[in-house]
């Protein structure tokens, strides 16, 4: 490990699936305020219109997160989590405690600005 410590892959698997549980529930919340009817007031509609653009800008972020989750989730499975996509050394375990979902290490991170 370039850092000199090893990821703790059953820690960090536990932390993804709890952070997916956090998204799938907020995403849940975000659908239900979607579904309700559109008050007939028209300041109050322009309001709730803007509501629910921030909502689903939301929801496309929270499916962007999903995403990486469950690659990450993926890799772990696969025995390949924590590894460098770019050049095959291992990612330091401070940057996969800060973004659990990253696939490069800090200097092939860097070297692609």
């Amino acid at each position: 490990m370039k850092d000199g410590t090893i990821p703790d892959r059953t820690r960090d698997e536990e932390r993804l699936l709890a952070w997916r549980d956090e998204i799938l529930e907020r995403e849940t919340r975000i659908e239900a305020e979607l579904d309700q009817p559109v008050s007939a007031d028209f300041n109050d509609a322009v309001t709730e219109r803007e509501t629910h653009g921030v909502a689903e800008r939301l929801g496309a972020i929270g499916m962007r997160e999903l995403a990486a989750i469950d690659a990450a989730l993926e890799r772990i499975r696969l025995g390949i989590y924590g590894i460098c996509r770019e050049c095959g050394d291992p990612i330091e375990a401070a940057r996969l405690n800060a973004m659990p979902t990253t696939t490069e290490c800090l200097e092939c991170a860097s070297a692609h600005g």
